[in-house]
C-alpha cells in the first residue's frame, strides 16, 4: 500500500510540475517579447503539458485505489473537491489552455508578416486560465494534505 501511496504522490508531483511549471516558464518567455523563443516554448509546453497530463491521469486513479484501500469513502468531501478542481483543470487545460497555446505558436511563425499577431494572442483573456488552473491544483492538493 504505502509503495501505491509513493508511486501516486511521485505521479502527481511530476504531472505538477510539467502541467503548471511549464506554464508559468511559458509566460516568463511571452513576456520576454522574443518571438522565437515563444513559438518554441509553446510548442514545447504542448507536449510537456501532454506528458504532464497523463502522468496526472495516473496519479488520479492510484490516488482513487489509496483513498479506497485506505477505508475512506469514495464520496467524501474532500475527494468530491479534489474531483471538482480535476474537472475543471481538465476542461481549462483542454478547452482553453491548450488551444491557445497552439495559436500562440502559429502566431510567433507569421510573425513577419504579421508584427501584431503574437502580442494580440499573448494577451488574449486565455492566458488568464493558467492561474486560475494554478489555484485549482493549490485547492486539489491541500485537500489531499488536510484531508478534513
Amino acid at each position: 500500500m504505502s509503495i501505491l501511496l509513493f508511486l501516486q504522490v511521485l505521479a502527481m508531483f511530476v504531472g505538477f510540475g510539467l502541467t503548471v511549471g511549464s506554464g508559468i516558464l511559458l509566460s516568463l518567455i511571452i513576456d520576454a517579447g522574443d518571438a522565437n523563443a515563444t513559438g518554441i516554448a509553446a510548442l514545447a509546453t504542448r507536449s510537456v503539458s501532454m506528458i504532464g497530463g497523463i502522468s496526472v491521469g495516473v496519479a488520479t486513479v492510484l490516488g482513487v485505489g489509496v483513498a479506497s484501500s485506505l477505508g475512506y469513502p469514495l464520496l467524501s468531501t474532500w475527494l468530491v473537491v479534489i474531483y471538482v478542481c480535476a474537472a475543471l483543470i481538465i476542461v481549462l487545460a483542454f478547452g482553453v489552455l491548450r488551444p491557445w497555446t497552439l495559436r500562440l505558436a502559429h502566431a510567433a511563425e507569421a510573425t513577419d508578416q504579421t508584427p501584431g499577431a503574437l502580442k494580440q494572442v499573448a494577451h488574449e483573456r486565455a492566458r488568464g486560465a493558467g492561474p486560475l488552473v494554478g489555484v485549482l491544483w493549490v485547492i486539489a492538493i491541500a485537500m489531499m494534505v488536510f484531508k478534513p
